[in-house]
């Protein structure tokens, strides 16, 4: 089964196109914002988007997505109440795919096959889980594989070994997600300089397109990015301009940032 992720890739490539995809904290500012914001995105010229579930200890994330989980978690903002965040969006932008990115205990406590079954529906293309590692999805594969329309994409870090990348590739769908710095999320001035020669060497062990995320600071380094990678994802970016909206509203400056990383991008 081809899943929405793939088809979306195989076309963009096809157009010559990168594909780009913010993210979005769910709940942040505020719940009605967040979904302003996803649905700007969208008609910026985003091609899917990446919704956050807030978690009280999200070890992969620097401090703009830690705030945003914090200020989330302290409006009420949970799992399922992401899951209907994204019902909400593809609603109404439907065309869109969505990846819910979440770490692993809220899903235990929701359950794993209930969690699975709900996503579909609510216009959720993709999963990312940051914290699940390899061989934990492997003892879960039975479950993912009874849900093929959630695309479960993997990680790859630059500092993983090429065999390890080529068994993580081999379990990821959509997309192999390459985490395009040395640590957490956070904006950067500049690429990490192995970047290009470690998506260079993923391309040996893999065909799935490859999307660069963290680190990703704005147009100039969204246009790097474009020369090596079939995608790039970004968030901190995205979330240190809502912040600094203040009391005002941050979907015009978010929708003027996301057509200029679309430009960029080609």
């Amino acid at each position: 089964m081809t899943g929405r992720l793939e088809e979306l890739f195989s076309g963009l490539r096809e157009r010559g196109r990168r594909a780009l995809g913010p993210y979005f904290a769910s709940g942040f500012p505020d719940r009605e914002t967040s979904r302003r914001l996803i649905v700007a995105a969208i008609d910026a010229g985003a091609d899917f988007v990446e919704i956050g579930v807030p978690f009280s200890d999200p070890i992969a994330d620097g401090p703009a997505i830690q705030y945003a989980s914090e200020v989330a978690l302290s409006r009420g903002m949970t799992l399922g109440g992401s899951i209907e965040l994204a019902r909400d969006v593809s609603s109404e932008r439907p065309w869109t795919p969505l990846l819910l990115m979440t770490y692993y205990n809220p899903v235990l406590a929701m359950g794993l096959e209930r969690f699975l079954a709900a996503l579909p529906g609510a216009g959720v293309a993709g999963l990312v889980l940051p914290d699940l590692s390899l061989e934990a999805f492997e003892s879960y594969r039975e479950t993912f594989e009874r849900h093929p329309r959630v695309e479960v994409v993997q990680l790859v870090a630059l500092t993983t070994p090429l065999e390890r990348a080529r068994r993580i590739a081999a379990a990821s769908r959509g997309f192999v997600y390459v985490v395009g710095v040395t640590g957490v999320t956070g904006a950067r001035d500049r690429l990490e300089g192995e970047l290009p020669g470690f998506v260079a060497g993923l391309r040996g062990v893999t065909n799935l397109p490859l999307a660069v995320g963290f680190g990703i600071s704005g147009a100039a380094y969204a246009r790097q990015v474009a020369t090596f990678a079939d995608g790039a994802v970004l968030g901190s970016a995205l979330i240190e301009r809502i912040r600094a909206a203040g009391d005002g509203d941050p979907v015009p400056a978010i929708a003027r940032f996301v057509r200029e990383l679309r430009d960029a991008l080609g």
